[in-house]
């Protein structure tokens, strides 16, 4: 049987998304899966451009990378537009790529739903679709497509009880996101690392990643803290 992870993004990226992606499909290939990931060949960014995509995430080179031709000219600053010029094309040559090599008993996971619609519809295919949100527009269209999918994978509660409503519970998985604890197996204590750092040594610290939306609790946390 083969995984074929199918991701529409430039990478490597700078952007969250794509180390998660990457750690994926690592760790699906860590489990015994023959793993190929099918990603667009995009305009790189100067700073990645002479990046190797494994040595960029260090990360073992556990898996294949197919990228695919698209037309790629979202540099020309007209975003909604050429991203949706390059979602289509991407979507054409992933659906003829995967269309020839993918079996029946083949696996197809992704987090784009609308780059697998046509695998959705046309394909004997199982497909496994990675839920990170539930769209606000085309919500008729979603739901339509998300009944074709093999099964839902949800990385919260909340989203689980959302796509209750459209799908049945079992077809449904809850799996949050998580870490790699591995990266973490550092060998100083606290005070250590602070001095390293040039941190203040007795005073408490807050430490946050990520972006400052509001539904993420961070206009909370400061306050209290």
């Amino acid at each position: 049987m083969q995984f074929f992870y199918l991701a529409n993004v430039r990478l490597p990226t700078e952007k969250a998304h794509g180390l998660q992606i990457i750690q994926m499909c690592s760790a699906f290939a860590e489990a015994g899966v023959k793993v190929i990931l099918v990603a667009p060949r995009r305009l790189q960014t100067h700073n990645l451009a002479k990046q190797e995509l494994f040595q960029f995430y260090n990360l073992p080179q556990n898996f294949q990378v197919k990228y695919l031709p698209c037309i790629d000219l979202i540099k020309l600053k007209i975003p909604h537009l050429l991203f949706w010029l390059q979602s289509f094309t991407f979507t054409i040559t992933a659906f003829f790529y995967l269309l020839f090599h993918a079996k029946k008993n083949d696996i197809i996971y992704t987090r784009h739903l609308l780059i697998a619609w046509p695998l959705l519809l046309f394909t004997r295919s199982k497909i496994f679709y990675e839920a990170h949100d539930f769209p606000n527009q085309g919500q008729k269209i979603f739901s339509w497509l998300i009944k074709h999918a093999q099964s839902v994978i949800t990385i919260s509660q909340g989203l689980t009880k959302v796509f209750q409503q459209i799908i049945p519970t079992e077809k449904i998985l809850t799996a949050p996101d998580s870490v790699d604890l591995k990266r973490f197996t550092i060998n100083l204590t606290t005070r250590q690392a602070r001095e390293k750092l040039n941190l203040p040594l007795e005073k408490k610290l807050l430490i946050y990643t990520g972006h400052f939306y509001k539904w993420k609790g961070v206009d909370i946390l400061v306050p209290t803290f």
